[in-house]
């Protein structure tokens, strides 16, 4: 899988993993999550450095630091190819296969439905099948 695929589905994941889901599919999810988390906040420290070593401090109007830091102008294209470079990294992740039908199953014996939007499901595709 890319390291870009999963770091896109972040949101998607974090709304998955807070619906009512059969134990079992609960169960794939957990043990994936607990190395997607990996994966993710290693890439979000190397960004966050490269923005830190490309970058100068944002100040307010009054010239007073905001604590912000934004990439230098003249860094964008080359703190840009970085990012996307690493996003186009194929990462070793154990991907669960959890099923649709599974889900769509329980979620008749619910009183309170499982509550997913297209776009997640558009995110989450090499997930769910």
């Amino acid at each position: 899988m890319k390291l870009g695929t999963l770091v896109n589905s972040k949101e998607a994941l974090t709304r998955l993993s807070k619906q009512n889901l059969p134990i079992e599919v609960s169960w794939k999810l957990s043990k994936f999550l607990k190395n997607a988390v990996i994966e993710i906040s290693a890439f979000e420290v190397l960004r966050n450095n490269k923005i830190l070593s490309y970058g100068e401090i944002v100040k307010d109007e009054n010239g007073k630091d905001t604590g912000n830091t934004k990439v230098k102008t003249e860094n964008e294209e080359v703190y840009r190819n970085e990012i996307m470079e690493l996003l186009t990294k194929d990462i070793e992740i154990d991907i669960p296969l959890i099923e649709m039908k599974e889900i769509i199953e329980y979620n008749k014996k619910l009183e309170k439905k499982i509550d997913m939007q297209v776009e997640d499901l558009l995110l989450l595709d090499w997930l769910l099948k």
